[in-house]
């Protein structure tokens, strides 16, 4: 795998309550996402994608649980379409969606971390990513280099973007679901 950026993985999304506020006032709270999403390449759309994310995301916040579930899920597609194939996550297409799930399964041991992180800290100069975050948690397990995704992961990554991919094709932003292609491919 080649990196179509230098941009390492970084938080996007915060908790359920500021993802309800305005873009305004969410890219006040944390200008630090908005500078990360400029520094990829404006072809790829990724301030769309995100703004699409953050919409689809918005309709799932009253238990906190499936909140982080989908957040989760929807981050690591969005930064992985953006980073591993330099594209839009509303182009993606079976083959990518394919590569989506191996990739889920075998994650770079950059985008592993050993714990559970806060996404964004507190400084003088106001709220910034954590650095130490990754999109991936190996805690209580035998280290990052023998990360392996729980039981039913994989069905439920299947199953979110397959929501997420429906909830764009219902809202005219993507032209069709890849989940679905794949599945009916396999």
């Amino acid at each position: 795998m080649s990196l179509a950026t230098d941009s390492a993985p970084r938080p996007i999304f915060c908790g359920p309550d500021a993802i309800g506020l305005s873009v305004e006032q969410y890219s006040a709270s944390y200008p630090c996402v908005m500078a990360y999403l400029r520094s990829f390449s404006p072809s790829i759309g990724v301030e769309y994608d995100f703004l699409w994310g953050r919409q689809f995301l918005s309709h799932h916040t009253r238990a906190p649980g499936t909140y982080n579930s989908y957040r989760a899920i929807i981050e690591r597609l969005l930064l992985w379409s953006w980073i591993f194939e330099g594209k839009s996550v509303l182009t993606l297409n079976r083959s990518d969606f394919g590569r989506f799930c191996s990739f889920f399964e075998q994650p770079p041991e950059s985008w592993i971390g050993g714990g559970r992180l806060v996404r964004f800290v507190n400084t003088d100069s106001g709220r910034v990513q954590n650095d130490s975050w990754r999109p991936f948690d190996a805690s209580g397990q035998a280290g990052s280099d023998n990360y392996k995704p729980f039981t039913g992961t994989i069905r439920q990554v299947q199953s979110i973007s397959s929501s997420f991919f429906n909830f764009l094709h219902a809202n005219d932003a993507a032209a069709v679901n890849p989940v679905v292609m794949s599945r009916s491919k396999n």
